[in-house]
């Protein structure tokens, strides 16, 4: 050891994928079959890793598919036929500086609205996994590769609130007119399976949930 320097036990660690801005949209109203345009939340940077969470009411069940926007990976994906086509959809990408996410829901469709909230994490490169989407308040676990990680928590409802799992820190909500998104992420230090995340909304309310981790 070196003379007049004091041994410490404190270990440096990675700080990781963290958290940098969201944003969120009720009011987008599709009417000619053109689909919708988002953009990515302000303050956001090239090389952010980008999620999206997006709900459409349409006004017919007409079996409406949807195009995986040009530059982004679906990552989860439900369909609601209970009181019209509902898509429900999850997508990311990483930032170019040209981030739109243009949606359309194919030929058939012929009007909609559509709520969605986005998310950008920085010091990421990319996602690890996403999980399957769950018809409940529980996510499904996934399985990580790497540490640490940002895990995402998307979750869905037929509610005016919904609120995310215990051990997740909300980072966006969005409402309009009995249906709410919620967005929300952990920081995970090490990797392997996260176990499940349940919302404390009723099941019997909340339709989709989903985790996925970033890299």
């Amino acid at each position: 050891m070196i003379p007049g320097i004091v041994a410490s036990s404190h270990v440096e660690v990675a700080s990781g994928p963290t958290f940098r801005a969201a944003s969120s949209t009720t009011t987008i109203t599709n009417t000619s079959g053109n689909g919708f345009t988002l953009t990515a939340p302000t303050g956001t940077t090239v090389g952010d890793v980008l999620i999206v969470q997006m709900f459409v009411e349409i006004d017919s069940k007409s079996g409406v598919v949807g195009t995986t926007p040009a530059g982004w990976t679906q990552r989860g994906t439900g369909d609601d036929t209970q009181y019209g086509f509902l898509p429900w959809r999850t997508f990311s990408r990483v930032a170019t500086g040209t981030d739109s996410l243009v949606w359309s829901g194919g030929a058939n469709w012929t009007g909609g609205t559509l709520q969605a909230a986005m998310i950008a994490i920085s010091g990421a490169t990319a996602v690890d996994v996403a999980g399957s989407v769950a018809t409940n308040a529980t996510a499904p676990s996934v399985t990580t590769t790497t540490a640490p990680t940002l895990l995402v928590g998307s979750y869905f409802a037929f509610v005016n609130s919904t609120a995310p799992p215990a051990s997740m820190t909300s980072r966006v909500t969005v409402t309009r007119i009995g249906a709410s998104i919620v967005m929300a992420t952990e920081s995970l230090a090490a990797s392997g399976a996260t176990g499940t995340r349940v919302s404390p909304t009723a099941s019997v309310q909340l339709r989709y949930s989903q985790l996925i981790a970033v890299k």
